[in-house]
């Protein structure tokens, strides 16, 4: 995840918006600028509530987690 960390850092001004599949706790959502708007999916309630906790207290604006499974969501483009 070190990797994948340093090319968001990196590149990550060039995405406007991005979809972070089994995202967990959103550790490698947050590596995104405010500018990018991301949407964290996962399984895992437990997982979405410390990503939630976690985007409050970094004041992230731009990301909203959603708890469920990936086929069953629908999103606008």
């Amino acid at each position: 995840s070190f990797y994948i960390a340093r090319e968001i850092k990196e590149k990550g001004q060039n995405f406007s918006k991005v979809l972070d599949l089994g995202c967990g706790m959103g550790v490698l959502s947050f590596y995104f600028p405010k500018t990018t708007q991301v949407v964290g999916v996962d399984l895992s309630s437990q997982a979405i509530a410390l990503a939630n906790f976690y985007k409050y207290f970094k004041n992230k604006s731009n990301i909203s987690f959603l708890q469920g499974e990936v086929g069953s969501l629908s999103f606008n483009k």
